[in-house]
């Protein structure tokens, strides 16, 4: 729990950090007056004045401020700041104050995606290996489409894919479409249509395609049905009462529908084929009993590292491609494609700030290049009250050349206002939801 809340301040302070100092920054170097420089809202918990700007921080850290002169073009600025408001500047002048601030966030994303290149990061391996289906789930959308262990994914909706990755993106993204796969089984291309079904906790695409995993036995717990009944690292199981085992997941269904039941395991040990009668114990999950004999098998993991140049590189080429993915995201939630349960909020991000912050440095790295670039595209909406809603209202004053009314801005901004209590509040009940999804 400390890790969670250490990892949540960390993360909101520094993304909304250098967000406003983005803003802040432009509107110093343009000449424009800042009164307050503010992280989070409401009442000031601290603050020191520097020159004419105060600096604080609010009770409410879900945001930030800069307070400008002249910010509200109805506002009343003495005839001395009438030169140093915001009001007072070119559009373009102003654009730029508000532009900057989500452009310093996908900076920061970059600067840190450069980082995670240059320390290196861990990544499962099988995500980087040719999409070879190792095994199909039953009853899943994989077997009713008929893809069978074996197949080599080609091309998905015409486009080539060239490993795990990209599969598993496309498959996330598009729950309930249809999808053309073109497979090469046993040297001939097949076409199936795959219809990814909708998972209840995220609404993301769910096929129940395994890349190639055998049941190996990598970790064995001591004292547990696996130690006792005579298994052991490095163990390949071949077989559990007569059914062949070809995979770890498959492997591992088997053993959770056998609790307090005794099951033969055929495995191979060396040169030798070997058997072993083991009882799985009884785990309580989801208000029903599994089986489980103490054994593991973690992915293998690669580690990638870069030099300064190809790291700059890579940082940049994951920031575009992370922008694509979360546009592409944010738009099918938008048009339906993909469920509103999506949809997060800072009980999500809190949860996993401190899982991302547990796997390591880079891993928290790489989870802040993604929230902050998050935090870019929302903030350039052109939802009032945000920095796209102001960037609206100045293209609306560049093509009337005049501002827009005191009362429309008004109506604007509460209605601005309302919108994001309200996909806020939605936002608290998906992870509400969440959260009984996964204690049930």
């Amino acid at each position: 729990m400390v890790t969670n809340i250490l990892s949540f301040v960390i993360v909101l302070g520094i993304l909304i950090f250098v967000h406003e100092f983005g803003h802040f920054i432009i509107a110093k170097r343009s000449g424009v007056g800042v009164l307050r420089f503010s992280l989070g809202f409401g009442p000031k918990i601290l603050g020191k004045k520097i020159g004419e700007t105060e600096y604080q921080i609010s009770a409410f850290p879900l945001g930030g401020y800069v307070k400008i002169i002249g910010e509200n073009p109805e506002e009343e600025v003495s005839e001395e700041d009438r030169k140093r408001s915001f009001s007072g500047k070119p559009i373009w002048t102003r654009m730029a104050i508000i532009v900057f601030g989500p452009l310093m966030n996908v900076l920061l994303a970059f600067i840190f995606l450069c980082l995670v290149a240059l320390i290196g990061f861990k990544i499962p391996a099988f995500l980087e290996a040719p999409p070879r289906v190792g095994w199909v789930e039953p009853d899943s959308p994989g077997q009713r489409g008929g893809i069978h262990a074996g197949d080599l994914i080609i091309r998905i909706n015409h486009r080539k894919v060239s490993n795990w990755e990209e599969v598993t993106f496309i498959v996330t993204t598009n729950p309930n479409a249809k999808l053309r796969l073109d497979l090469e089984r046993e040297g001939v291309i097949v076409v199936k249509e795959l219809v990814p079904e909708e998972e209840k906790m995220f609404g993301r695409g769910y096929a129940g395609l395994q890349p190639e995993w055998p049941p190996i036995i990598k970790e064995i717990i001591k004292g547990d049905p696996a130690d006792l009944g005579g298994l052991k690292k490095g163990d390949l199981i071949l077989a559990i009462d007569g059914e062949e085992m070809r995979h770890w997941i498959q492997m591992a269904m088997t053993i959770w529908k056998n609790p307090d039941k005794t099951i033969t395991f055929k495995v191979k040990r060396g040169q030798e084929i070997l058997s072993f009668p083991i009882r799985p114990k009884a785990v309580k999950s989801k208000e029903k009993a599994i089986g489980l004999i103490g054994i593991s098998s973690p992915g293998d993991t690669i580690i990638k590292r870069y030099g300064p140049l190809r790291a700059i590189v890579w940082g940049g080429h994951e920031t575009l491609e992370l922008t694509k993915k979360i546009l592409t995201g944010i738009w099918k939630v938008i048009v339906g494609k993909i469920s509103h349960r999506a949809i997060g909020g800072p009980i999500l991000i809190f949860q996993a700030a401190g899982w991302a912050a547990k796997l390591g440095i880079t891993e928290f790295m790489r989870f802040m290049a993604g929230l902050s670039i998050m935090l870019a595209i929302v903030n350039i909406l052109p939802i009032p009250i945000l920095d796209g809603g102001h960037l609206l209202f100045l293209g609306i004053e560049a093509i009337r050349k005049k501002p827009i009314g005191a009362k429309t801005r008004e109506l604007a901004y509460r209605a601005g206002l309302v919108f994001i209590i309200l996909l806020m509040l939605f936002a608290f009940y998906n992870d509400i939801a969440r959260f009984f999804l996964r204690q049930g």
